[in-house]
């Protein structure tokens, strides 16, 4: 093996392993955002459901012959 053919090799490896580096940059950033997606989307589906259900509870409270 000649110089030149162990310097091709090492600048092989190197691309390779720059670019394992970047793909597993790019899954973490892809796997962080979907989660704080669904963070966000579970948190206003939950905000909603307490409101539907306060809303539901007024409306009993008012129309409650108990109350008249």
């Amino acid at each position: 093996m000649t110089e030149e053919e162990k310097e091709e090799e090492e600048e092989e490896v190197v691309v390779v392993v720059v670019v394992v580096v970047v793909v597993v940059v790019v899954v973490v950033v892809v796997v962080v955002e979907v989660k704080k997606k669904r963070e966000r989307q579970t948190s206003r589906t939950k905000r909603r459901t307490r409101r539907r259900n306060r809303k539901r509870k007024r409306k009993k409270e008012v129309n409650d012959p108990s109350n008249r």
